[in-house]
Order: structure tokens, then sequence, then C-alpha cells
């Protein structure tokens, strides 16, 4: 049992340092836009939608 733990928690333990911060371009790209590094702007498209 305690074999078990310590072998889970040292998996774990990598997982933590490996998390890199998010750039506003990474949020932009993520949720569809256009990132337009000139400008340092995220261009999303209008969610209008002809019907």
């Amino acid at each position: 049992m305690v074999i078990a733990v310590a072998v889970m928690a040292v998996g774990c333990a990598g997982l933590v340092g490996s998390t890199l911060p998010r750039s506003a371009q990474d949020d932009c790209e993520r949720s569809g836009g256009v990132w337009r590094p000139a400008l340092s702007y995220c261009e999303v498209q209008s969610g209008s939608s002809p019907i």
C-alpha cells in the first residue's frame, strides 16, 4: 500500500513543474481567433450567421 502511494506521488510530481503559462496568442487561437502580432490583437469573427 505504501509503495503504491509513493509511486503515484512520484508520477504526479513531474506534472507540477511542466505547466507552462499561456500567452494571449495561445488563448486567442484556442478560442478560434486569429492572432495579429503586429497589433498584438486577437481578431475574432462575429457570431452572426445568415439564415
